[in-house]
């Protein structure tokens, strides 16, 4: 298989923790907490194929839940990370129950993991990121006007956020821009 290439940021020591991003994310997503779990780990938050810098899998490859698990598992060979621990928040979330249930990694944390849905629950989460995507594409000007104020902030960001209002416009306004410009986000 090709070597895949992925943007990634590695703090701390220890044994090995991979981060993994919510759809349409990027690995900052995880900055509140990282310097924190570095303390006591090798803290490895990636972005995942076709999110914030990294580019989208190969054309060979079909952008599958059992494709992204065979070439994370790859990526973290690759980053001397075999069998890392490793936390995830919705789509990352899923794909760490995967790598688990694959007994490639040594524990697992899954926030909110995607995937546990019925129908009606999977076109609502379809039809939110779409608008999402939609602001993401707005004007910069429009962008910063939305989300000048904590209120604004705290209803726009609900459905990617815990707690959005506490995010300054600058960082709100970087992921809407990492989202936009995702390969993936378009999919």
């Amino acid at each position: 298989m090709t070597k895949i290439e992925v943007s990634y940021d590695r703090r701390g020591s220890g044994e090995p923790l991979v981060l993994l991003h919510g759809i349409g994310h990027r690995w900052q997503a995880w900055e509140p907490v990282i310097d924190r779990l570095a303390e006591h780990h090798d803290v490895i938050s990636l972005d995942l194929f076709g999110f914030g810098a990294s580019p989208m899998l190969p054309a060979e490859h079909k952008y599958t839940v059992p494709v992204a698990v065979e070439v994370l598992a790859e990526v973290f060979e690759d980053l001397g990370a075999v069998r890392p621990h490793i936390a995830g928040n919705s789509l990352g979330g899923m794909l760490a129950l995967e790598l688990a249930s694959r007994d490639l990694v040594r524990s697992v944390t899954a926030l909110s993991p995607a995937g546990f849905w019925t129908a009606r629950d999977r076109a609502y989460a379809i039809r939110a990121l779409s608008g999402i995507r939609m602001i993401a594409r707005l004007k910069p000007s429009v962008q910063r006007a939305l989300f000048a104020s904590k209120a604004s902030r705290a209803i726009g960001g609900s459905l990617l956020f815990g707690k959005p209002s506490w995010l300054t416009s600058e960082v709100m306004l970087a992921d809407m821009a990492a989202m936009a410009a995702a390969p993936a986000s378009t999919r």
